[in-house]
């Protein structure tokens, strides 16, 4: 009786445990995910700003190039 017993415990908490550990790479994965993404998104918005910016630099050198003449 008491060996049963332990058995099932031992199982549960085995069930339990695997469980924890299943939700716990779940919320890891999902949390990695999210920050890609926005590590992803930021890196857009980056590029976006960078090809801004090298535009004007383009236009003012033209500006300034189309002053001389």
């Amino acid at each position: 009786m008491y060996e049963k017993f332990t058995a099932k415990l031992k199982k549960i908490s085995q069930m339990i445990k695997f469980s924890l550990i299943e939700k716990c790479t779940f919320f890891w994965r999902k949390v990695t995910i999210l920050y890609f993404n926005e590590f992803k998104q930021r890196l857009k918005k980056l590029s976006f700003l960078e090809l801004i910016s090298k535009n004007c630099l383009l236009s003012q050198s033209l500006k300034k190039v189309s002053n001389h003449f």
